[in-house]
């Protein structure tokens, strides 16, 4: 997979890195962040991560436009007969959700590509961002818990939530969405076994 040119690197600011241990920012290296896209250590999310958003979007512009059309039929009926702002209102309300509509498909993937992830004996980095990029590094030995999430869109995908539960009160709860079932469960697996070690569970 080619690199998408949406940033040049050297003119953006520097990262930072969110640590659940430290539950500090901090500025790592340069070369941590903008490189982690070729990084073969990385994980990639699952591809049908991509079809997921695009169908919630998609419900979701379904849902506000249904609502809005009633909206504004019961505007014109209160108001017949229409003038000529009525018009400009449907061209406006018609534009926004052509816009959103694009939006809702187009996002997706390109969210999809700059989303990384790296599960060892040391923890979970979380590498994400397009325009303000972060790593969010969950050292194992602060973990208390984790879950394993479906939502109806992810169980027709195959599709599952990583939620990790960490100490303390800033990134307490950090989530790592568009994993496929066996991958999330894996991940769990991997991670819950530090708590065994621990005695937290």
């Amino acid at each position: 997979m080619d690199e998408p040119a949406l940033i040049d690197s050297s003119s953006t600011a520097a990262p930072t890195t969110q640590t659940a241990a430290s539950s500090a920012d901090t500025s790592p290296e340069g070369d941590t962040i903008t490189d982690w896209f070729g990084d073969p250590q990385l994980q990639s999310l699952d591809p049908r991560f991509v079809m997921t958003e695009r169908v919630a979007g998609w419900i979701f512009v379904a849902v506000v436009g249904a609502v809005a059309f009633l909206v504004l039929l019961g505007w014109i009926l209160a108001n017949w007969p229409p003038g000529w702002g009525m018009g400009l209102v449907i061209l406006l309300l018609v534009a926004l959700l052509a816009g959103f509509g694009w939006y809702v498909h187009a996002w997706p993937p390109i969210a999809y590509r700059w989303c990384r992830y790296r599960a060892s004996e040391e923890g979970l980095e979380i590498y994400r961002g397009v325009f303000w990029r972060s790593v969010v590094n969950v050292p194992r030995f602060r973990i208390q818990h984790t879950d394993v999430r479906q939502g109806p869109l992810q169980r027709r995908y195959g599709l599952s939530k990583l939620v990790v539960h960490t100490a303390g009160t800033e990134h307490a709860m950090i989530e790592l969405d568009g994993l496929c079932r066996e991958e999330a469960l894996a991940l769990r697996d991997l991670l819950r076994a530090q708590e065994e070690e621990d005695g937290i569970i």
